[in-house]
């Protein structure tokens, strides 16, 4: 009498049968296991007994063909569905012989590629990459990490990243500056470099430099660049405080600092009546 049949001609469930391919191209181990007694499988798909009795592995195999079978196959491998793990990790030791705790862990593999997008957005404006980085960026991670849906879930142009950085994370972490500012009760200096761009247009660089709450330590940082054509030192000391004032419940800067000393002396001399307008 064969292992896998029980007395009155019954066939056992058998986890050799887990090998074999189902009909939606999946492993029945990734969906199956003994279930109840030793006469059914168990779909964790489906939530269901499968009985399998007569004719033992094709009854598996004719339930993956199921549409409600299918139908939870789709919801567990869609990558833009959040899924739970377990993971188990040592209880303060890497003992193999210690107690392990458990963490229960959402993965959405959509918006976990999403933030790896913005964490290599993050990286490029920090290290001034060029826009041409993200030319094929999203095949090399996936040569890299080939096991990896995040990196499988990559993708990033040089178009989308030239919106997404000025318009999205440049947004973000100004109001993080500005936030961590409003907490300062101590002075602070804005700092302003003006140049001419390639449109023959002036563009000033603005940074502040503060005592920071956040970091505990005095902080410079980009706060935002202007646009002028020709512009007398009113109009330019106005828009540079207006912004400021409307974003902020700081004081006007202890001072102005600037390399051109002439440039610097003429727009100081309206900074605290032009605050005062704001």
């Amino acid at each position: 009498m064969s292992n896998n049949t029980m007395p009155a001609g019954h066939t056992k469930f058998s986890s050799s049968w887990l090998t074999h391919i189902d009909s939606n191209g999946k492993s029945l181990s990734a969906w199956c296991r003994k279930g109840k007694d030793d006469i059914h499988g168990y779909c964790r798909f489906c939530d269901c007994d499968i009985k399998c009795d007569n004719s033992g592995k094709q009854q598996l195999l004719q339930h993956a063909k199921k549409d409600k079978h299918r139908q939870s196959i789709r919801y567990v491998t869609d990558d833009k569905q959040s899924k739970l793990f377990f993971s188990s990790t040592p209880a303060g030791t890497s003992s193999s012989t210690a107690p392990t705790t458990s963490k229960l862990e959402i993965v959405n593999y959509s918006d976990a590629s999403l933030a790896a997008q913005i964490i290599w957005m993050a990286k490029m404006a920090d290290c001034n990459f060029s826009l041409r980085s993200c030319d094929h960026i999203g095949d090399t991670f996936q040569k890299i990490f080939p096991d990896s849906k995040i990196a499988a879930n990559f993708s990033l142009t040089r178009t989308s990243a030239s919106y997404m950085i000025p318009e999205g994370l440049a947004p973000h972490f100004r109001k993080t500056m500005v936030e961590d500012l409003s907490k300062c009760d101590l002075p602070f200096t804005m700092h302003f470099d003006e140049t001419s761009t390639s449109q023959v247009k002036k563009q000033m660089d603005l940074t502040l430099r503060y005592c920071s709450p956040t970091h505990n330590k005095v902080w410079v940082t980009f706060y935002t660049s202007l646009f002028f054509g020709h512009a007398e030192g009113k109009t330019v000391a106005t828009k540079m405080f207006k912004q400021l004032a409307e974003d902020t419940r700081a004081g006007p800067p202890q001072c102005q600092q600037n390399n051109n000393e002439d440039i610097a002396g003429s727009h100081q001399i309206r900074v605290s009546r032009v605050w005062r307008l704001c």
